[in-house]
């Protein structure tokens, strides 16, 4: 097959739905697929919107032997978003929306999202290709991706990693526009019945799971990472965006509580930090001594798995999880792990970790943790448990890849029948 696959950013950004469709572009070229990956030149979240945010100068190359596409975000400080949607680069875009269940208004949200990128859709216009695969709600460049795919009568999939707890991702549009792909890829049964709810056909969807590269975190060594940091006492990590809605905030307000009882006790954090986080950071004073702050750090880092290996529990009571990527290395190292308490959850509470309300309140949240440092017992439990869960279930990168073959299959064949 001939794919070409969409998202809004590619490694060495280092979001779960970059990370999902980098493992799964790296498998299918190794099983003989021609692949391509085509999206912005954004490596963080505020490129998409804004110049102050970080964006890659190499516009193409091959990583893992995968062709990379980047394309430059257009940005428009000085001009209203009606003048940019008038703009001669968009009028073909919006002629050619007219066929889905679309209007100006509608095109205006996902603009406002960003990433704005017109080269993207006029490059996507000339591919041929078997299949066109995007992600993720709600950014542009699935729309762009649709559109395309819709005029060169090329099926469409997309997994839109739904975050549908989230106030911002509660307007109709987004499930509207879901509707006229092919097909749906969701991550949860509650993501599916969110979809299904708000008039997407469940014939159009499908049920799949997140992976975890379990033998790499199998193999993880605690040397990695404490050749680099020399700390002692109870580890607790958290890895990815350190912002409200992953709640590295409420972690950083519990950490007087937790010190309290267990003063040795270190909070690692890894991965891009927030004006939100780091604020509140430098206001805790003394317990600094108590925090390690890593940067960003690539999905195959050493010294990632590394932390993971070496930290006791893993902590991230996040509402922004469609399935929680960084719960499944916790448990590939056989750590326990603590996260919010949102329908999508994969965590089985008292099971294989404790869930929590978002953004519960901070000594709620320190008494869970406490509870599992003081019990070792209970952390090695957990933490199997967890293990023996992404074995029995074969929450796989390989695995994955195999389901998202055979599902592009089908709809290539529905498509020419």
């Amino acid at each position: 097959m001939h794919i070409i696959h969409c998202p809004y950013g590619y490694f060495p950004s280092i979001s779960g739905a970059e990370l999902y469709i980098q493992r799964i572009s790296e498998i299918l070229l190794k099983r003989r697929h021609k692949i391509k990956v085509f999206c912005s030149n954004a490596i963080d979240f505020q490129a998409f919107r804004s110049p102050e945010g970080k964006t890659i100068s190499e516009l193409e190359r091959k990583i893992n032997g995968v062709e990379i596409k980047r394309f430059k975000i257009e940005y428009s400080k000085f001009v209203s978003l009606i003048n940019l949607i008038l703009n001669s680069s968009l009028k073909k875009l919006l002629n050619n929306a007219r066929f889905l269940k679309f209007n100006l208004i509608d095109l205006l949200k996902f603009l406002k999202n960003g990433p704005f990128i017109p080269d993207f859709f006029r490059t996507l216009l000339r591919q041929d290709v078997d299949v066109i695969h995007t992600t993720a709600i709600p950014y542009l460049n699935i729309v762009l991706a649709l559109i395309a795919g819709k005029l060169k009568k090329i099926p469409t999939i997309c997994t839109p990693f739904y975050h549908f707890e989230n106030e911002r991702y509660q307007d109709p549009v987004y499930t509207r526009i879901l509707g006229e792909f092919n097909k749906i890829l969701v991550c949860s049964k509650a993501e599916r019945d969110y979809l299904i709810d708000n008039g997407v056909k469940s014939e159009k969807i499908k049920q799949i799971h997140m992976a975890v590269d379990l033998h790499k975190y199998e193999k993880a060594k605690t040397k990695w990472f404490f050749d680099k940091y020399d700390i002692s006492g109870p580890k607790i990590l958290f890895c990815g965006f350190k912002n409200i809605e992953k709640g590295a905030i409420n972690i950083l307000n519990c950490i007087k509580y937790v010190v309290s009882e267990i003063p040795d006790a270190n909070f690692i954090f890894i991965g891009p930090s927030s004006t939100v986080f780091n604020i509140k950071k430098r206001k805790l004073g003394n317990l600094r001594k108590n925090i390690v702050n890593i940067g960003v750090l690539p999905y195959d880092s050493t010294l990632k798995r590394g932390a993971f290996a070496a930290s006791d529990i893993y902590l991230m009571p996040s509402r922004s999880e469609a399935f929680g990527i960084a719960y499944l290395e916790a448990w590939a190292c056989k750590k326990p792990v603590i996260g919010a308490d949102i329908k999508a959850s994969i965590i089985k509470d008292g099971q294989d970790g404790f869930v929590v309300p978002f953004n519960s309140s901070p000594k709620l949240l320190a008494g869970k943790i406490i509870k599992l440092i003081r019990d070792e017992k209970l952390r090695y439990e957990l933490g199997l448990n967890g293990y023996n869960k992404i074995k029995k279930n074969k929450w796989t990168w390989e695995h994955l890849a195999i389901k998202i073959e055979d599902i592009y299959k089908e709809v290539i064949n529905s498509s020419e029948n």
